[in-house]
C-alpha cells in the first residue's frame, strides 16, 4: 500500500542529489565563464555538462551505495507497515479484541529431534520469551484444531513488530513476515524462491530474495498441516530443513505452526531448536473469563458446571469464543444434545443463527438460502484445496456433470451466434445468411469440441520463447483444424456469392486461416501469464478486471491489425462504410476472443449456470459482502475466507450430508487431484 504511493515520488536521497546536481551545474557554469570568457554560450554549456558528467561518474558509486542503503532501510520500514496492516490490524486485533487469553505451553524438544525432557512452562511466560529464550529464535508451535496456533503466531508477530517500531536507530532487526504454507504446493521445490515470490504486495521477488539472503526477513510459516495433498507435507518439511541449514536462520529466526496430529504423522521432523504444544484452557481460566463478562453469560456458566463434555469443548480458545458469542444474553436454561461431536455441531449452528439474528432487520437473503450457498462454497473449497476464495477461482468443474455439459453447450452456441451475427450485420443480405449460419456452426463446434477445462484469467502478460517452443505444436494440433475448416468454408462461400471462383476462394480461405491460426497459436503459446498470489488481490474479481484491461490493451489492437491484413490480402478492403464497419466489428470480436474477452465471457456464463443450478445468487459479490457482515466469512483484500477452518469444515459437512446420493463416492482424493492440476 505504501509502496504504491511512494513509487510516484522521489525519496529524500534522490531529492538531495537532484538539488546537488543543479547547484553543481550552476557553479560549474560560473567557473567556465570566469576561465573562458571568450567562449560562446554553446561552448560553455558543453563544458558545464562535461565537468558535471565527470563528477557524476566519479561520485556515482557513492551515490548508488547511499541510495541503495536508504532504499533498503525505507523498503524494510514499508514492509513492516504492510505486515502490521495485513495481519495485526485486519486479522489479529478483530479476532481477539481485548480478550486474549494466555495459553498454557509445554516444551516438547523431542518434536525437533532434541533429547531434552518435556517441561510445562509458566502461564506467565509470553510467546516472545519462549521464542527468544527457550527456542533461540527457532520455534515450532503445535496444537489441536482451535487451540490458538495462528493466534499465538500472530501474538508473536505483534510483539516483534512493536520491538522493530520502537527502534530509534536506522538499523532494523529482521522484519517478521507471515507466509501461509497452504500455498507452497503450487511451486514446491526450494523454499527461498517460494518465500521471495510470496512477499506482500508491492515488494518484488528479486527484492524479497535479496532481503532473505541478507537475513533481513524473519519467516513465520503458518499451517504446515494445510499443505495438500497430505503426502506433500514431508517434501515441505524437507524444503524448510534445507532452508534452515543453508540460510543460517539462527541469525534471523524462523517459526512454523502445525496441528499436533498431522505433525506426529510425519516421517521426518523439522530441524528447529525447540517446540511447544499449546495446552487446553484450564477450568479456572474459563471460569475467570466468564465471570469477567458479567451476567450476560450466566446461563453459559451454569451449563459448563453441569455438563463436563461442554466444559471439555470450551477448553479451546475458539470454542470458548463461539460459546460466548452464541449464548450471550441468554437467560433461560441452555439445552444441549449428547455426544461431543454433536455438541460442537449444535454450537456452530447456534452461533450461525445468532449472527443472523444480529442482522435480522437488514437481511438481504433468507437464512436457509444463505446457509445452503455457504455450504456449497465450503464443500467446493475443501474439495479443491482452497483456504481462501477468489471469485475468479470459480471453474466449470464446480458444476455437476449435467450442468457442465449445459455450460459447454451454452458457451459454444453463444460464441457461434456472436460470430455469425457479426458477419450478418455487415453483409445485410438475406441470401448471405448461409455465411453467418455456417461460420457460427463451425465456431460453435470448435468451441464445444476443444472446450477448455478451466478458466484462466489473463493478468500480467510477458513473452516467453521457452513456453512457445514447449506448447505451440500441441496447441496447433488441437485447434488448427478448426481454423482451416472455418477458413475454407468462409473463403469458398464468400467468393461464390461475389461471383468469383469457388476454388480460388477455398485456396485463399485455406491460406488466410492458416496464417490466422499460426499467429493466434503463437500468441496463445508464447504469452506467459503470471497470475498474482491470492494475498495480492486488493479488489473483488480482480482477475476478471485485469483480463478486460488486457483485452482492451492488446486483444483489440492485435485484432485490428490481423483483420485489416486479412481483408487487404483477400481483396475485400474498400474505403466504404460497410468495409470499415466489418473491419471494426470483426476486430473487436477477434480481440475479444483472443486475449481476455473469452475469459470474461466464460466466467459470466459459468456464473449464470451456477445460479441456474441453485448454488449461488445472481449477484455473487453482494452475497459475499453480506456473509462478511454476518461474520460468517471474512474479507481480506479481494479474497474471502471462513472465520476459522473448523467453520469451513462444518459448512462443508452440511452440504455433503444434504446430498448423500450425489456425493457418496466423493472422497478426499479430490483435493489431491486438484492440487496436482493447479
Amino acid at each position: 500500500m505504501f509502496n504504491k504511493i511512494k513509487k510516484f515520488m522521489f525519496n529524500k536521497i534522490e531529492k538531495l542529489w537532484i538539488v546537488t546536481f543543479i547547484l553543481l551545474t550552476v557553479v560549474c557554469y560560473d567557473i567556465v565563464i570566469l576561465v573562458f570568457p571568450e567562449k560562446t554560450v554553446f561552448d560553455r554549456i558543453s563544458w558545464v555538462f562535461t565537468v558535471a558528467g565527470v563528477l557524476l561518474g566519479v561520485l556515482s558509486p557513492l551515490i548508488f551505495y547511499i541510495s541503495s542503503q536508504h532504499h533498503s532501510t525505507e523498503g524494510l520500514k514499508d514492509l513492516l507497515k504492510e505486515v502490521n496492516w495485513d495481519w495485526i490490524t485486519n486479522v489479529f486485533e478483530p479476532s481477539v479484541g481485548n480478550a486474549f487469553l494466555p495459553l498454557g505451553m509445554e516444551l516438547q524438544p523431542s518434536q525437533v529431534e532434541r533429547q531434552e525432557k518435556q517441561m510445562q512452562l509458566s502461564i506467565d511466560k509470553t510467546i516472545y520469551q519462549v521464542f527468544d529464550e527457550e527456542a533461540r529464535k527457532s520455534l515450532l508451535i503445535l496444537g489441536k484444531p482451535g487451540a490458538g496456533k495462528t493466534t499465538t503466531l500472530l501474538k508473536l508477530l505483534d510483539e516483534l513488530i512493536k520491538q522493530a517500531q520502537a527502534r530509534t536507530d536506522e538499523k532494523l532487526p529482521p522484519i517478521p513476515v507471515v507466509f501461509k504454507l497452504s500455498r507452497w504446493v503450487k511451486q514446491r521445490g526450494e523454499l527461498l524462491g517460494w518465500l521471495a515470490s510470496e512477499m506482500p504486495t508491492g515488494f518484488s521477488k528479486e527484492l524479497g530474495e535479496s532481503w532473505l539472503k541478507d537475513r533481513k526477513i524473519l519467516p513465520l510459516l503458518d499451517g504446515l498441516d494445510e499443505v495438500q495433498p497430505a503426502d506433500m507435507r514431508e517434501q515441505c518439511v524437507a524444503a524448510i530443513n534445507e532452508f534452515i541449514s543453508t540460510e543460517d536462520t539462527g541469525k534471523t529466526g524462523i517459526v512454523v505452526s502445525c496441528r499436533q496430529k498431522e505433525y506426529d504423522a510425519l516421517p521426518i521432523k523439522l530441524k528447529l531448536k525447540n517446540a511447544i504444544s499449546l495446552q487446553p484452557l484450564r477450568e479456572t481460566q474459563i471460569e475467570e473469563y466468564l465471570k469477567k463478562q458479567g451476567e450476560q453469560l450466566t446461563a453459559l456458566q451454569n451449563l459448563l458446571k453441569q455438563d463436563p463434555e461442554m466444559m471439555k469443548l470450551a477448553n479451546s480458545p475458539l470454542m470458548l469464543s463461539v460459546m460466548s458469542s452464541t449464548y450471550k444474553d441468554v437467560t433461560e436454561e441452555i439445552k444441549v444434545v449428547s455426544g461431543l461431536a454433536e455438541k460442537q455441531s449444535q454450537l456452530f449452528n447456534g452461533y450461525i443463527k445468532k449472527m443472523f439474528d444480529r442482522k435480522k432487520e437488514s437481511a438481504l437473503y433468507p437464512q436457509d438460502q444463505v446457509i445452503n450457498w455457504l455450504s456449497w462454497l465450503a464443500y467446493q473449497m475443501r474439495k479443491h484445496g482452497y483456504t481462501d476464495f477468489l471469485l475468479e477461482n470459480l471453474q466449470p468443474d464446480w458444476l455437476s456433470s449435467p450442468f457442465q455439459l449445459g455450460y459447454r453447450l451454452l458457451v459454444a452456441l453463444l460464441t457461434g451466434l456472436l460470430g455469425g451475427l457479426g458477419v450478418w450485420v455487415v453483409l445485410q443480405d438475406a441470401s448471405s445468411l448461409v455465411i453467418p449460419v455456417v461460420s457460427g456452426a463451425v465456431v460453435s463446434l470448435a468451441i464445444f469440441a476443444s472446450g477448455s477445462e478451466s478458466i484462466e484469467t489473463l493478468e500480467t502478460l510477458r513473452w516467453s520463447w521457452k513456453k512457445c517452443r514447449r506448447e505451440l505444436l500441441t496447441w496447433l494440433k488441437k485447434n488448427l483444424p478448426y481454423f482451416l475448416l472455418l477458413g475454407v468454408l468462409m473463403g469458398g462461400l464468400l467468393f461464390v456469392l461475389n461471383g468469383k471462383s469457388w476454388l480460388l476462394g477455398l485456396l485463399v480461405g485455406l491460406l488466410v486461416s492458416l496464417l490466422f491460426g499460426l499467429i493466434y497459436g503463437l500468441l496463445r503459446a508464447g504469452l506467459e501469464n503470471k497470475i498474482p498470489d491470492p494475498k495480492d488481490r486488493t479488489v473483488v474479481n480482480q482477475g476478471i478486471i485485469s483480463s478486460f484491461k488486457n483485452m482492451v490493451r492488446f486483444g483489440i489492437p492485435i485484432g485490428l491489425i490481423m483483420v485489416g491484413a486479412v481483408m487487404y490480402l483477400t481483396g475485400f478492403w474498400e474505403m466504404t462504410v460497410i468495409s470499415l464497419l466489418f473491419w471494426l466489428c470483426a476486430s473487436v470480436l477477434v480481440g475479444f476472443l483472443m486475449l481476455g474477452g473469452d475469459v470474461i465471457f466464460y466466467h459470466y456464463i459459468l456464473r449464470l449456470c451456477l445460479y441456474l443450478a441453485g448454488h449461488t445468487p445472481l449477484n455473487y459479490v453482494r452475497f459475499l459482502e453480506y456473509a462478511d457482515r454476518l461474520i460468517l466469512l471474512r474479507k481480506v483484500g479481494g479474497r474471502y475466507m471462513f472465520t476459522h477452518e473448523l467453520f469451513l469444515e462444518h459448512f462443508a459437512e452440511k452440504f455433503k450430508t444434504s446430498q448423500p446420493t450425489k456425493l457418496n463416492n466423493e472422497v478426499a482424493t479430490d483435493a489431491k487431484n486438484y492440487s496436482e492440476y493447479r
